[in-house]
């Protein structure tokens, strides 16, 4: 992580992964680490946080019966 901070790496998250971190966090009460973690991410200079469009998911719920993985895994 430090070295894709630096911008020495590149690397990226999923901002479907970001609200998954974040509901996790939120039931557990966790929302201190949450910001901790959103302004690594922020700060990060060699992460690129990918949204996908609609379409996108689409076919990913499709590739799902293909590579036989739930949603979130097929995504990642």
């Amino acid at each position: 992580m430090e070295s894709i901070e630096k911008g020495e790496r590149e690397a990226y998250v999923t901002s479907f992964a970001l609200h998954s971190i974040a509901a996790i966090l939120d039931q557990r009460k966790g929302s201190d680490l949450l910001e901790q973690i959103l302004k690594r991410v922020i700060q990060a200079k060699g992460l690129q946080v990918y949204q996908t469009e609609p379409i996108e998911e689409k076919s990913i719920t499709a590739l799902t019966r293909t590579v036989q993985l739930d949603f979130d895994d097929t995504l990642h």
